[in-house]
């Protein structure tokens, strides 16, 4: 017996279907969002989108799943205080209804390959952390209980329909979905960034903090959720790698071109260094790979373009490597390095912190609240102890190992060296969920038709 659901994972025109029906219903669907905040009722806007969303799942789960890996970066897209009952968001009730949607493939054995298998233990490690953090600060009374179980099932409904998409990489469909999903998540940030100024004023949530401060350095992050805009930066350019890495296999088509302008674009709009380094370094990876073809001329062509029209933003984001020598220096705790060593020192000063993590807030300096390590792996260590860390580095070590001996249709470096830079220079994961559904749809094709 096929279910509802099996039918429409399996469905042969999945891929067209999407482009005609999601492209344009959840255009439509943001749209009415801009235009209801704009007048005032961002509440009304919530219980509309959620509603939509019910419907989405009652009618037609493809395009509630896609909505779920389109808002994965965001965090509610609209400030805390709109929320429904104070707990209910966009994001809260979208990651609910995908849980639903998804839920028979939890019970539902499966054949995974490793790299399902390693993608769905990385996800497992950060969600075991988050929720070992919230128990460990209401034991240390950091946060109370009532937050910290909020925050725990909120972490546990965002990141199970991911696992459970992974668990179906397998059918062509789910990947066709999920890499288009991506693409519109990617288009769809790039212009909230664009309009962060004007978005603030009516009610959405910019970066990932309740406030926003758009300073003088012109640095923008949209609705990016999940970090700050070196986060929403280092995201772009993640995307902008798996662009070139399909570009290596394949002629990119118009929509896929669109993409990657998104991504270059976000990469600027963020100001983030890290961002600008980790395409400088892709891009040489690109052209070392196909300098003997056409295709590395044509890449340089293409940012050469870009460079043109995007000059003086160009500019305003080199300007922020006049300070780059500083983020070296060790006897401040202003720049990144700094920061390392003055979590590092205050650790070995408090040992007990390796086995279950800080039990007070740590101020830096000068600096009256906490600062973060801007390093993931210093961060996890001084949040959690040494457990989830070491979790964490077994798992890539694995990954490691086995990728050394499967060879990949688009080679991991395009979009495994951006994490590696968000995780080094920022204290968010983000990166890592996207990273997981890239490297099972990288593991699950072998076919450059399938991409």
């Amino acid at each position: 017996m096929i279910l509802p659901y099996q039918k429409i994972y399996n469905s042969k025109n999945l891929t067209e279907t999407y482009r005609t029906l999601s492209t344009k219903s959840i255009g439509i669907l943001f749209l009415f969002a801009l235009f209801m905040s704009s007048i005032g009722l961002v509440q009304v806007t919530i219980i509309m989108f959620v509603l939509v969303a019910f419907g989405f799942l009652i009618f037609n789960k493809k395009l509630l799943i896609a909505l779920y890996i389109i808002l994965l970066p965001t965090d509610g897209i609209f400030l805390q205080e709109y929320n429904i009952a104070g707990i209910i968001n966009i994001n809260v009730a979208i990651n609910f209804l995908a849980t639903i949607s998804l839920f028979p493939e939890l019970y539902k054995k499966r054949k995974l390959d490793f790299f399902q298998k390693s993608s769905i233990y990385i996800i497992c490690v950060f969600v075991f952390y988050l929720i070992f953090v919230n128990c460990k600060n209401t034991y240390f009374s950091l946060m109370s209980t009532s937050q910290a179980i909020n925050r725990s099932i909120y972490f546990l409904f965002e990141y199970l329909p991911l696992i459970l998409l992974i668990k179906l990489m397998k059918k062509q469909g789910i990947i066709k979905l999920i890499k288009s999903a991506i693409y519109f998540s990617m288009i769809f940030l790039t212009i909230s960034a664009l309009l962060s100024p004007f978005l603030y004023d009516l009610g959405f949530k910019i970066g990932a903090e309740e406030g926003l401060e758009i300073a003088s350095l012109n640095r923008y992050g949209g609705l990016y959720g999940k970090g700050d805009e070196n986060s929403f930066g280092i995201f772009s350019a993640m995307i902008a790698g798996f662009i070139l890495s399909i570009f290596e296999n394949r002629k990119i088509n118009h929509y896929e071109i669109i993409v990657l302008v998104s991504a270059i674009l976000g990469v600027l709009l963020s100001g983030s260094r890290a961002a600008i380094i980790s395409i400088v370094f892709i891009s040489l990876y690109y052209i070392k790979r196909n300098f003997n073809s056409g295709k590395s001329f044509k890449l340089i062509f293409f940012f050469s373009i870009i460079g043109v029209l995007l000059a003086p933003q160009i500019g305003k984001v080199l300007l922020r490597f006049d300070t780059f020598s500083s983020q070296l220096e060790t006897e401040t705790s202003s720049n990144r390095i700094g920061k390392w060593i003055l979590y590092l020192n205050h650790m070995f000063e408090n040992p007990s912190i390796f086995f279950h993590g800080n039990k007070s807030i740590f101020s830096l300096t000068t600096y009256e609240t906490r600062r973060a390590a801007h390093n993931f792996y210093v961060q996890i260590v001084y949040d959690s102890g040494l457990l989830p860390f070491i979790l964490l580095i077994y798992g890539y070590f694995k990954f490691f190992l086995n990728s050394q001996k499967n060879k990949f249709l688009l080679k991991p470096f395009y979009y495994i060296f951006p994490v590696l830079m968000e995780t080094m220079t920022v204290s968010a994961f983000s990166l890592l969920a996207y990273a997981a559904l890239i490297i099972t749809i990288n593991a699950s094709v072998n076919n450059k038709k399938l991409i």
